[in-house]
């Protein structure tokens, strides 16, 4: 059964030389999440971490982690305040 799922390597930034491979069902999956989780301003939780959100988008904290760090090309932290920072300069900008 893994063997017909087809598998996308996702570089793990800082850790050079090791890759992660991640099937494209779960990367799609982490990516149609994120975006929806951005899209509903989830990052404006003050009790949010990298655990509760990997709960919340139903896939494991180190899945999350691999994903953020490939995609967007930084850690889970960076990630979530730049999402905070952008949120308050929209609003701002809408004033």
């Amino acid at each position: 059964m893994l063997k017909d799922k087809q598998v996308v390597p996702i570089a793990v930034l800082g850790d050079v030389g090791k890759i992660t491979s991640i099937s494209n069902e779960v990367v799609a999956a982490i990516r149609a999440a994120l975006d929806g989780f951005e899209q509903e301003l989830g990052f404006l939780s003050n009790t949010l971490n990298q655990n509760v959100l990997a709960k919340q988008l139903n896939t494991n904290p180190n899945y999350l982690s691999r994903f953020i760090n490939a995609d967007k090309n930084k850690n889970f932290t960076s990630y979530i305040n730049d999402l905070r920072v952008s949120h308050v300069i929209q609003l701002l900008q809408q004033d």
